[in-house]
């Protein structure tokens, strides 16, 4: 009655565990290490030198040095932020500053409570009660 038994877990021999995915499906598994590990040191390699190449190629001068007793005019804030720039030149500083940027965040916020209908999403399965 033993002898009839089946064989539970996998068999061994010589200490192998064979795989239990098909030879031709492991073959054409790629590896992250070294195949895609090598493409981005590759990739990470050329823009490195082109990034490197333009910089010594295009010229770009700084500035004189910074002078406390001539500032540039109009002085310009950083690129973000000059949206708050631009409206402290039509608004009072308060309400440029503070107000406004406060209930433009507020409301971008509450964006995703606007809507909470479920009419209209988008189908991912193929039968209506695929989720009960």
């Amino acid at each position: 009655m033993v002898a009839d038994a089946p064989a539970r877990g996998p068999s061994r021999s010589r200490g192998a565990v064979p795989s239990a995915r098909p030879r031709r499906q492991r073959e054409e598994e790629l590896l992250v290490w070294p195949d895609l590990v090598f493409v981005e040191f590759i990739s990470a390699l050329v823009f490195t030198l082109t990034f490197v190449a333009l910089a010594i190629l295009i010229n770009a001068p700084l500035q004189d040095r910074a002078n406390p007793a001539n500032t540039p005019n109009p002085s310009k804030a950083p690129w973000y932020f000059l949206n708050l720039q631009e409206l402290l030149l039509h608004m009072h500083p308060a309400l440029a500053g503070v107000i406004v940027p406060t209930v433009f965040l507020i409301i971008l916020g509450a964006v995703p409570f606007f809507d909470t209908s479920n009419e209209g999403q988008g189908q991912w399965l193929s039968t209506e009660r695929a989720w009960p």
